[in-house]
């Protein structure tokens, strides 16, 4: 039988973690979890967009457990500030959800001088995982998931060259590339977590084709309307909603049949449908190349972790 939410367990006396919380599949994964019984705390960039996201909520769960934390994933100070404003709160984490993301945009840099893609959707979620892991060692059976994209099967494995210095920006192979540093990094965390012997475990997810202000963002920093225009009505007609596109989060999150390392998407043809197992791109599973990319991270974030 396919899974839905409908077989989520009660989550009463768990703690989750949903970035970017307020929305698209931040949102509904953070309504989900909120709805059975889990204290969620949002990490959002901006505070107003929190407690309108929180409000809405609220409206239909009247009784939903939630607090909102700042977080910038592109500062790493943030991170930190983030991280130790968490830990001042509260001594477990159960379920992390790495879902914020960002894509097909121009060429910026993070405030630390790191391509926005990489800097964002792997580097920034890398340094927050590391700075949480005692919160995860302290929870029974706590669950890392790295939201991912299908796109990793565009993505390179040049991160000797994370800004492009050496070869020429495209938007969606950026994109591709930090979606990749994604599914490598869930795989590095297992082999970590296994060594020391952890019952904490990590599991990636893709959405399959969702409809997402991600789509859109580049074009809006572009002003190209015209895209803009085709994007939203392409995704009208074939996007599945955001609602259907937090499912495998979820799944990762709750499921009661997930082990480490599963890698869980749509499944009529990874676009659309309920959840299910599937295998990623042969990249993703380069214990060699992770272990690089782990090296890596710890030298941009300056830390060195105790896994």
């Amino acid at each position: 039988m396919a899974w839905s939410v409908e077989n989520m367990p009660d989550l009463g006396g768990k703690v989750a973690l949903v970035t970017g919380a307020n929305s698209g599949l931040g949102y509904q994964t953070t309504y989900q979890l909120a709805k059975n019984h889990a204290h969620v705390v949002m990490a959002c960039r901006t505070k107003s967009k929190a407690d309108q996201a929180i409000a809405q909520i609220k409206q239909s769960i009247p009784d939903a457990d939630l607090s909102f934390i700042p977080l910038d994933l592109a500062d790493l100070a943030s991170v930190k500030a983030f991280a130790e404003e968490f830990k001042s709160s509260f001594d477990k984490l159960d379920i992390l959800v790495n879902n914020a993301g960002i894509g097909s945009i121009p060429f910026l840099t993070t405030k630390d001088g790191i391509e926005m893609n990489f800097g964002t959707n792997h580097i920034g979620h890398f340094a927050l995982t590391i700075q949480l892991f005692d919160c995860l060692i302290n929870a029974p059976n706590a669950r890392v998931v790295n939201v991912s994209s299908e796109f990793n099967r565009l993505g390179n494995d040049q991160f000797d060259d994370i800004n492009y210095e050496k070869s020429s920006y495209n938007k969606w192979k950026a994109y591709g590339r930090s979606k990749l540093a994604n599914a490598l990094f869930t795989l590095e965390l297992n082999r970590r977590l296994q060594l020391k012997g952890s019952k904490t475990i990590a599991i990636t997810c893709h959405p399959g084709y969702s409809s997402t202000n991600l789509q859109t963002r580049g074009y809006e920093m572009e002003n190209a309307n015209l895209m803009i225009s085709l994007t939203n009505a392409f995704n009208s007609l074939v996007a599945q909603s955001d609602v259907d596109g937090a499912l495998p989060s979820l799944y990762a999150a709750t499921g009661n049949d997930i082990s480490a390392g599963d890698y869980i998407g749509p499944r009529i043809f990874r676009w659309r449908g309920k959840p299910v197992k599937q295998k990623a791109c042969k990249a993703a599973y380069n214990t060699a190349l992770a272990q690089k990319l782990w090296n890596l991270s710890e030298k941009l974030t300056g830390l060195k972790s105790s896994i």
